[in-house]
């Protein structure tokens, strides 16, 4: 059996999903089409499916599956390195590739936020300037992709039967 550590395992999987999303990302942000974010979010599930499947069926013996829980676990373990990937993309985006789009976006925003009333204007500035900040970015698209692999892993782990457990199974 091929022995390999759970984080390293989730870091360089994590990384491919995080690179395809952020190309997706760029593409979208580039030509303005959005389906760009439909292929991303495709890709994103179907390699979260494909990665854990792999871990699962290599991990697993005769003896013992690799379980619902422990491939749940390397579910969101990956979703926390796509969100770094995320981060540093939409930093990078925002910052100097696409400055005048995510200006535009950030003051339509306060903009929609100024209007309910719930807000002053010192309020609105401060989100300003917090929203702009890279350690908020990152933590926030860590956290984002956390709950986002939680929430799709709760089916995909599920989905990501290890695949000897079938072919040990079947009798001709």
């Amino acid at each position: 059996m091929n022995q390999t550590n759970f984080w390293n395992d989730a870091a360089k999987y994590g990384a491919v999903i995080g690179g395809a999303s952020a190309v997706c990302s760029l593409l979208g942000d580039a030509t303005g089409a959005g389906f760009f974010g439909l292929i991303g979010l495709a890709l994103y599930i179907g390699l979260l499916l494909y990665y854990t499947r792999k871990r699962a069926t290599s991990r697993s013996t005769r003896e013992e599956e690799y379980g619902y829980g422990r491939r749940l676990g390397f579910i969101i373990a990956m979703a926390l390195f796509v969100g770094v990937i995320n981060a540093a993309y939409t930093i990078l985006a925002s910052r100097i590739l696409f400055t005048d789009k995510y200006a535009e976006l950030y003051e339509q925003s306060f903009a929609l936020l100024s209007k309910t009333g719930l807000y002053t204007g010192e309020m609105i500035s401060q989100m300003a300037l917090m929203v702009q900040s890279p350690l908020w970015i990152t933590f926030s698209s860590v956290a984002g992709q956390a709950l986002l692999g939680l929430l799709f892993g709760l089916v995909l782990a599920a989905l990501a039967q290890p695949r000897q457990r079938f072919d040990n199974n079947t009798e001709e």
